[in-house]
């Protein structure tokens, strides 16, 4: 997937967002599945639930014309494990923590085309 601005230029912004998330989302899965390991299950059922999961929530957002914030809320029930789950995410802050990596990346990024602009 290659992301062209309608102006033709790659904006350092996109570039951050496209570059970074698939390996973003490589840890995610590395993380994911060193969380079951840790629970007890055997790596390649952690791999698999890590995997599937992944590729269905991504099947599922393509499929759907609702933001993710709306799937995120159908798929979690009040007062549920998922609900757990989430508000730990939030109370560490993780939404910023991504949004932190993601303005580093757009900085370096910046900081790369001035270079390259240079030599």
């Amino acid at each position: 997937f290659f992301f062209q601005a309608e102006d033709g230029i790659r904006d350092v912004a996109v570039t951050g967002v496209q570059t970074c998330a698939l390996p973003i989302l490589f840890a995610f899965l590395e993380a994911l599945q060193a969380c079951g390991e840790k629970m007890g299950l055997p790596t390649e059922t952690a791999r698999e639930l890590a995997y599937q999961t992944l590729m269905g929530a991504a099947a599922l957002a393509l499929q759907s014309s609702e933001s993710p914030t709306t799937l995120r809320q159908k798929v979690t029930s009040k007062g549920g494990t998922t609900a757990a789950a989430l508000a730990v995410l939030e109370k560490n802050n993780w939404s910023a923590i991504l949004q932190e990596a993601l303005t580093a990346a757009r900085k370096r990024g910046a900081e790369m085309a001035k270079e390259l602009g240079n030599s």
